[in-house]
């Protein structure tokens, strides 16, 4: 087994089973020639899309500045709101039009702030994501330029509202004009995409790990002690909990059933609408933590 830095100076545990493991930022950890330095906390973003719309009186504030008032929709926000900004007052006019197909128009161009093609074929036109400009310009220095999660499975033919293709409706990151980016939906696939460490590893070998199921986390224990003790007290603690938080969606995860990461079959996940999203938020925090990538849209 190693702990090794990569360029970007994010930390991997590794074992000789083919099990690895990001791991936050921890300084401690570092070459001592680079324990000068300040650390710094690099910038992420995260955009996550709500269908439907909301009530926007049970959500907007009526007051203004720290001390702002936090409406019925917004009261869960109230343990961070120090750190919270609500903004209010915007509008994406490009999602308007007098024909029907409201909603088609406001996912397709959420991101994009192109007025999209009205079709159901292929001629599906929209424009560049603001997440994947980002990812253009920082992608470089995460496993991930970004990543695109969801909810809800589906492909993008066919007509979901209005005249307006599929494609408009189940995406929200576009690598250009008629390419829209598919989410991973499944949170095992997601899993094992972020800590899964499969890539470049032999077929038998993959073959292997999938019967086993053996935990990430059980591939790399020994080495995680190694590096535990020669932490200091913060860093410690950092990798204690957020060991503890992969090992608790790892759990989480196992029990879904259907997902599959062969090339062309959709992963289908069986969890409850609330656990699956619950899940998602915890393994986009995960991947955020650890550095896998900056840009996230869900």
């Amino acid at each position: 087994m190693s702990h090794v830095w990569t360029p970007s100076r994010r930390l991997l545990l590794r074992s000789t089973a083919g099990g690895a493991l990001a791991l936050p930022f921890l300084h401690s950890a570092l070459p001592r020639a680079s324990w000068g330095e300040e650390a710094t906390t690099p910038t992420r973003v995260l955009f996550y899309f709500v269908p439907n719309g909301i009530q926007t009186e049970w959500f907007t504030p009526d007051t203004l500045g720290a001390d702002y008032d936090l409406k019925d929709i917004a009261a869960p926000l109230a343990p961070v709101q120090p750190h919270v900004s609500l903004l209010s007052g915007f509008a994406n006019l490009a999602a308007v039009d007098a024909v029907a197909g409201d909603h088609a128009r406001g996912t397709g161009s959420f991101l994009t702030c192109v007025h999209i093609r009205r079709t159901t074929g292929s001629d599906i036109d929209n424009g560049v994501s603001i997440d994947q400009v980002l990812a253009t310009a920082n992608g470089q220095d995460t496993l991930f330029p970004s990543l695109q999660v969801g909810i809800q499975p589906g492909g993008n033919t066919g007509d979901c509202t209005a005249g307006y293709s599929c494609a408009y409706t189940r995406n929200i990151a576009w690598a250009d004009d008629t390419t829209p980016l598919p989410n991973i939906t499944d949170p095992l696939v997601l899993f094992e995409r972020l800590f899964g460490g499969d890539s470049g590893l032999p077929d038998e070998l993959k073959a292997l790990r999938a019967a086993s199921r053996a935990s990430i986390l059980d591939r790399v224990q020994a080495e995680a002690t190694t590096l535990h003790a020669r932490l200091g007290a913060e860093d410690k603690i950092k990798l204690d909990q957020y060991l503890t938080a992969v090992r608790e969606v790892e759990v989480r995860v196992s029990s879904v059933g259907g997902g599959s990461c062969a090339a062309g079959t959709p992963p289908i996940s069986s969890l409850p609408y609330p656990e699956h999203v619950a899940a998602m938020h915890d393994l986009m925090l995960l991947a955020l933590q650890c550095d896998a990538t900056r840009v996230v849209t869900f």
